[in-house]
Formats: C-alpha cells, structure tokens, sequence
C-alpha cells in the first residue's frame, strides 16, 4: 500500500512522528542506520545507503563550517594534535542545525569552544574568539538593518568586542596567504562593523575616545568633561571617516 492511499487513521501520524525521530537521531549524528532500521525495520533500500543519509550529513556540517570560519578551521588543524575533526563532530552532535540558513550552524561555535575549554578540553582561547570574529563578520554582512545618522545599528551591524588576540590581523593574513599557525597574544577592543558607504564588512581598532563616541552617538548617556568634548567630536569624525558611522549634520 502507498503513502498516497493509505487510509488517514490516527496510526499514521504516529507512524510519521516515530519515523521522523529515528531519522533525525542519525541525521542528527547521535545514531547510525542500524538504530533507524532497529526502531523501524529493515530499510527497503538497504543499511548502506540508508545510512548515506547521515555520511551527508556530517559532511555537510564540515562544509558549513569550513565554509564561514576558515581561519578557525586553520588554526584548529595547525594545534598538535589536530582538533578540527573532533571538535566539529562533537559540536555537530551537541548543537545539531535548526535554521533554514546553513551559516546559522557556526552561530554558536564560540561559546562551544569556550565551554569546552573551560571543561578542560585542549582549545587554546584564541579558537573561540576566531569563530567569534568569523561568525559576527558575516552577521553584520548579512543582517537585514539600514543605520541612519541617528541610529549606527550597535549590536546589528556594528559589534564591539575585546579580543585578547591579534584576531582581525590574524584573518587578514589568512586570506592573504601569509598566515602562521596561530594568532599573535595581543589584548585590544575591535569594531566589526558593516561600511556605510561600501556595505563590506570590515574591522576597526579604537581608541577608548572613540568606543566613547560610538556610545554617545547609539544614544548612550555619557558623563564627559568639558574639556574632552573637542576630542570627543573627533573621534567621532574618525569613526565617519573609517565608514563606521554615518555623517551627521553639525553647526558652525
């Protein structure tokens, strides 16, 4: 009997929801095709190439991931041993995809790692602020927000992190080529941030005076001394000039 004749009895959604939990467990990576074929029979098709379904699978995570943080991916197959693989696969397990955009599966990559380490796993700190830096860059890229003068977009398209590593640098080298097996320790705040004027994402390093300025003009209540304002004002013109904040008007 088919699935387009089968009678609509209240056997047959249960019959799809026991279906459907077998098969998400191996697409899932936490079963194989013979825990499927335990839970609902011989596959028609046969164990091999019902367990392809999940061979796709895992290989579609590593694509995924290899895809949106290359650099992670570098500095994880440089360690020694090698951790790329395993802390994909136990990733991929832990936190199996649930949005439509694939990119979505590196969202929660950094925290990952950094509990991870934290559990004493061997993940040096710079991988989860690399998969940070990879994933906010897409982010601020992707995400579906216009700023305006008034309203910069903090926290949409502009995110402001300190890394305790040369993590922009770093990236930069990567995909210049020129890269070493791991990031140069050097503590500093960076902007990633969507250009204004050419919607590329790009990364800034400021100075305190200018994190201040991208706080006064998100709106931010600031208590400044009077005779700060004029560095104040240029560090905000900075922040124009590196396409980070969009022009506003000012009096004479």
């Amino acid at each position: 009997m088919t699935a387009s004749n089968q009678p609509e009895t209240a056997e047959a959604p249960l019959g799809l929801r026991r279906f459907f939990a077998a098969f998400a467990a191996m697409v899932e990576l936490k079963a194989g095709p013979e825990d499927v074929e335990r839970a609902l029979g011989a596959s028609p098709s046969g164990t091999q190439r019902l367990g392809f379904y999940g061979v796709l699978a895992r290989r579609n995570r590593f694509i995924a991931l290899r895809q949106l943080c290359p650099a992670t991916r570098h500095a994880a197959l440089a360690l020694e041993p090698p951790v790329w693989e395993e802390l994909v696969t136990r990733y991929a397990k832990q936190h199996p995809p649930s949005h439509p955009d694939p990119n979505r599966f590196a969202e929660g990559l950094a925290d990952y790692l950094a509990a991870e380490r934290g559990n004493g796993r061997p993940f040096p700190a710079y991988l989860e602020e690399l998969a940070d830096y990879e994933f906010t860059e897409w982010c601020v890229g992707v995400i579906d927000f216009e700023s305006s003068a008034e309203d910069p977009g903090l926290e949409r398209t502009i995110h402001v992190r300190h890394y305790n590593y040369d993590i922009p640098g770093f990236v930069a080298d990567f995909r210049a080529g020129r890269v070493g097996p791991a990031p140069v320790e050097e503590p500093k705040a960076v902007i990633i941030y969507r250009d204004v004027r050419t919607q590329w994402a790009k990364s800034f390093f400021p100075t305190p005076l200018g994190l201040a300025a991208l706080a006064r003009r998100a709106g931010r209540t600031l208590k400044i001394p009077d005779e700060m304002a004029s560095a104040l004002d240029s560090a905000e013109i900075d922040l124009e000039t590196h396409g980070i904040l969009l022009p506003r008007a000012r009096t004479a």
